[in-house]
């Protein structure tokens, strides 16, 4: 193949490629979104059941965050 249609080509697969790309940047922030939920809602239930809700409040701190994470085995503490 030469001449447009080569080019016509090349731009519809740079475009299908531009998209899948697209696609996949989304599919994976959802599913970070999707696991850090998780995790965050694993981490109240270990709070809660271990009679510790006053922690609640510092969980906004990623240091601490962290730390109980890694208190409880939960996979956030790798830093």
């Amino acid at each position: 193949m030469t001449g447009l249609g080569l080019t016509i080509m090349q731009e519809a697969m740079q475009q299908g490629l531009e998209k899948g790309i697209e696609k996949g940047i989304k599919q994976g922030i959802e599913q970070g979104i999707e696991k850090g939920e998780t995790l965050l809602a694993s981490l109240v239930v270990c709070l809660k059941r271990g009679g510790r809700l006053n922690e609640l409040d510092h969980i906004v701190e990623e240091k601490t965050r962290k730390r109980l994470y890694k208190e409880y085995g939960l996979p956030g503490s790798k830093e």
